[in-house]
This record gives structure tokens, C-alpha cells and sequence, in this order.
């Protein structure tokens, strides 16, 4: 039973994030159901962890958890907020990467590929931060701020799942010859050394477009 703690509670998490569409928006009880999804969120993994029940059954409820309650999230608080045309289209690119990123891992992996890079937890996070800041910070921000870090994530995700079947092929012909020659070690440099250039380039642009969106905000 202790083996089972992480899943049940992430089983909870799923049906709380279901019960949020039957609460009225921004109530109370919708709130509290929330910050449950959330705390249990970070709760399984570390209960798995230390319990030492990881497995790939609590990988998979774990995964659908995160999807249920982040689409329960957009079909509630999205059609309330307001935002800009450039806002809306940001929100869609972002998503069509995302997608293309799905696609992507499912055609040339065979599989489904759920990445825990540290900007996708970033940008987890800031999505959850987003509906309890509203009283206090202007949603055109807080969102532009949330679609700066997602940007980076979905492409850095891109990145990734792209690349990390030439990174694992090398390697793995390194096992099978019990060493890294030159050419080799040669390639996984120059993929890395160009994933930290690409990174840079991105970090710039994305903030510019940032910059540009909150001056166009601005000025209207």
C-alpha cells in the first residue's frame, strides 16, 4: 500500500482537476480545488522518490494529470481574460510547436516523449502562478512574462527531441566500442556547442519580443 501513496494521490489530482470544470470560476471553492491540483503536483514526485515506488505506471498517470488539469485550466480561465490580437497569436505559435514537438517524438520515436527539462518546469509553474496573480499584476504582463519562458521551452523541447536521437546514436556506437574516439567526441561537441548558441540567439529575440510587447502595450 505505502508503494501506492504517489499514485493514488496522483489519481486525485486528476479527478480534482476534473471537478474545477464544475466550479464557477475564480470562487473559492474553485481556489481551493487549485492549489490542491498544485500542492499534490509536487507531492507525488517527491513521495515516489522517497518512497522509492518511481515506476512507469505513475509516469503515465502522471503525465495525464498535467494534461487534464492544464486543459481544464485553459477551457476555464482562457475565455475569461482579454488580451491582445498579438497575445493570441503568440498563444497559438507556442502551441503549434508544442503539437509539432508531439508529432515530431511520436513519427521518428515511435512514442510518446514527455520532457522534464527545468524551462518546461518553468514554465509549469508560471502557468500555475498566473490565475493567483490577477488581483495584483496586469494580466497582459504576467501572460507575456509566461509566454516568454513557454517560447523558450517549446523550442528548447524542439531541440531535444530533434537532436537527441543523434547524440544517443553516437553514444551508443561509443558503448559498442568501448570508447570515444575523436570524430565522435568532435560531434557531440559541436551539437552541444550549437544548442548553447541557438539558446543565446533565442534568449535575445525572445527578449526583444517581450520589450516590443510591453512598449506596443504600452502605447495603446
Amino acid at each position: 500500500m505505502r508503494k501506492q501513496i504517489a499514485n493514488i494521490i496522483t489519481t486525485s489530482r486528476i479527478i480534482s482537476s476534473i471537478c474545477l470544470l464544475l466550479c464557477p470560476v475564480f470562487s473559492i471553492s474553485f481556489y481551493i480545488i487549485y492549489l490542491y491540483c498544485g500542492i499534490t503536483d509536487m507531492a507525488d514526485g517527491a513521495i515516489a522518490r522517497r518512497t522509492k515506488s518511481d515506476s512507469k505506471l505513475g509516469a503515465i498517470l502522471d503525465t495525464i494529470a498535467d494534461s487534464v488539469f492544464g486543459a481544464v485550466c485553459f477551457v476555464k480561465i482562457l475565455p475569461t481574460m482579454q488580451f491582445p490580437v498579438w497575445l493570441w497569436i503568440w498563444i497559438v505559435i507556442i502551441a503549434i510547436i508544442k503539437i509539432g514537438n508531439i508529432v515530431w517524438g511520436l513519427i521518428y520515436n515511435k512514442k510518446l516523449i514527455s520532457l522534464h527539462t527545468i524551462l518546461n518546469k518553468a514554465t509549469g509553474f508560471l502557468l500555475f502562478l498566473f490565475p493567483l496573480t490577477l488581483g495584483f499584476i496586469e494580466p497582459v504582463y504576467s501572460s507575456a512574462a509566461v509566454c516568454l519562458i513557454a517560447t523558450l521551452s517549446a523550442i528548447d523541447e524542439m531541440w531535444h527531441i530533434r537532436m537527441g536521437n543523434k547524440v544517443f546514436s553516437i553514444l551508443l556506437s561509443c558503448q559498442h566500442n568501448r570508447r570515444i574516439d575523436s570524430k565522435s567526441y568532435q560531434r557531440i561537441t559541436i551539437i552541444d556547442s550549437t544548442h548553447l548558441l541557438w539558446k543565446i540567439i533565442l534568449w535575445n529575440y525572445s527578449l526583444y519580443l517581450f520589450a516590443f510587447s510591453i512598449k506596443s502595450e504600452s502605447l495603446t
